[in-house]
């Protein structure tokens, strides 16, 4: 069986070797009854089973031992005479499998992970397993991968939506486009909202939700609405202030936002230059700065978990209400039924399919 080898050693099995393995141990389950006896258990693909030849005792390392790692990404296995590295139990057999796209193209290329490991450190912490999706698959391979994940995260970016996505003409803050990031982002909003799947979108993430709803955005706060609050480093004097700016902001009651916080009233980072203008079909305004400033929007068209916020809490530390938000964004995630192919008039409430702006229904160029 072909397999890899890795620094110290240790031997790990190509990913198309897993589902030979896998039918392996059913075939030694069929031909030697249950696991009870010790010979073998294991979950589905994404969770960590292990098996121990016939006759071995309970906690018996001296046999042969396997675990697949939860990503499906790593097995170890085949230590003669060695304990296995890690827990042969799962501690979370049913974390949920979480889509974060690079923020930009840029990014991907050059491999900078900075800032885009503060969403894939926010979702660990709240109990879900983060995976990257590129943004230049192919569309077929992107759908593909769509199917096997769970829920997504759509987080910031310093790139701008693409102005004639909502029929505006460029402002001339507007920043750089990025043609594969819009792309990207609008197949997973159109895929979780018909898969109901759990979505939080962040900053730009918030944006581009609203806008593939037929929204429309600020392009840019300080010159489009002088009187309101810095809301980041590009309304502020060069040089004046490092870091994420902070401002309070005011939660709807009876609003998810406001459930999760506890509270109608929150304090939030902010880092952006843009906004939401005219709310998207079928979201609901929930949050807003005190200068009435756009800060949160939520899915009203089914029952499904759809929040979009203007502020960072994958940013925010130990903040409390940031991390009450990714917990119950995660928590939906884990608890979410198999979902059937919804008709998107339902979802957007357009009149026919040409009108959404989603990929594969938009009208010919």
């Amino acid at each position: 069986m072909a397999h890899k080898q890795i620094a110290g050693g240790e031997k790990v099995f190509c990913r198309r070797n897993l589902h030979f393995l896998y039918n392996w141990l059913g075939a030694l389950n069929s031909r030697w009854g249950p696991p009870t006896p010790g010979l073998c258990s294991y979950a589905n693909p994404r969770d960590t089973f292990h098996f121990t030849p016939c006759g071995a005792r309970k906690n018996d390392h001296s046999l042969a031992t396997a675990s697949v790692a939860a990503s499906g990404r790593e097995l170890l296995g085949f230590l003669p005479d060695a304990r296995i590295h890690g827990s042969m139990v799962p501690e979370q057999p049913n974390r949920p499998r979480v889509g974060i796209p690079w923020r930009t193209t840029e990014e991907q290329s050059k491999g900078i992970r900075e800032k885009l490991d503060y969403y894939f450190d926010a979702i660990r912490k709240a109990g879900a397993e983060p995976v990257e999706i590129s943004l230049e698959q192919a569309p077929g391979d992107l759908e593909d991968q769509l199917h096997k994940l769970d829920a997504f995260v759509l987080p910031g970016s310093p790139a701008d939506v693409d102005p004639a996505r909502y029929g505006a003409s460029r402002h001339g803050k507007t920043k750089t486009l990025d043609a594969n990031r819009d792309k990207t982002d609008a197949t997973i909003i159109a895929h979780a909202l018909q898969r109901s799947k759990p979505l939080l979108a962040i900053c730009y993430g918030c944006q581009i939700l609203n806008v593939c709803l037929h929204g429309t955005l600020i392009q840019d706060i300080r010159t489009e609405k002088p009187e309101a609050l810095p809301h980041g480093q590009t309304d502020l004097p060069p040089g004046e202030h490092k870091g994420d700016l902070h401002h309070s902001a005011n939660l709807a009651s009876e609003s998810r936002l406001a459930k999760i916080n506890g509270a109608t009233r929150a304090e939030i980072n902010s880092s952006h230059h843009q906004a939401i203008r005219g709310v998207g079909k079928n979201l609901r305004i929930t949050a807003r700065a005190p200068d009435d400033i756009v800060e949160g929007v939520e899915w009203t068209g089914d029952s499904n978990w759809v929040v979009g916020v203007q502020w960072h809490p994958e940013r925010m530390g130990d903040d409390s209400f940031a991390k009450r938000l990714f917990e119950d964004f995660t928590h939906a995630a884990t608890g979410r039924p198999l979902a059937s192919h919804k008709n998107l008039e339902c979802l957007t409430g357009a009149e026919n399919k040409e009108s959404i702006r989603l990929p594969g229904l938009e009208p010919s160029e």
